[in-house]
């Protein structure tokens, strides 16, 4: 047991290789929050830009060159895909490097608008919240984006 001041270091709960969660409450991730900044992709000219749709939901999204990010789009209606990342609601980051990469490549080929949700993680925000919030109305925000 840790003194005043002093950190303890006993772990309550460990996945190797992924995340430490320790008795005093803090947690430790090993990998997944590797973020990249939003972008336009010069291979594929898809645009990314991050918005906030409430304090608990952030979204990254995904514009192929079709959608006329700079107003030269011709009003065609495109398909959404929303995505969420994986990891188990305890792990990783939509701004992950991987999922970015594979989502800037997926918006080029499939001519879709991809809306990545970056969602808060568990076990600090338990999963039952966290769906409620994925799939609840604060989506609902995303036309007004």
């Amino acid at each position: 047991m840790a003194g005043y001041g002093e950190v303890d270091e006993e772990v309550a709960f460990e996945l190797a290789h992924c995340i430490r969660i320790f008795k005093d409450g803090r947690v430790e991730r090993y990998f997944g929050s590797d973020p990249v900044p939003a972008s336009i992709d010069a291979a594929t000219g898809v645009a990314s830009k991050d918005r906030v749709i409430s304090p608990d939901i952030a979204v990254r999204l995904y514009l192929p060159p079709i959608a006329g990010v700079s107003g030269g789009g011709d009003g065609k209606k495109l398909p959404l895909l929303v995505y969420f990342h994986g990891g188990g609601f305890c792990l990783h980051t939509a701004f992950n490097a991987v999922f970015h990469a594979y989502l800037t490549s997926l918006a080029a080929r499939t001519r879709a608008i991809v809306v990545s949700v970056e969602y808060r993680l568990a076990p600090e925000h338990p999963p039952p919240r966290v769906r409620r919030l994925v799939a609840g109305s604060r989506l609902g925000r995303l036309p007004r984006l």
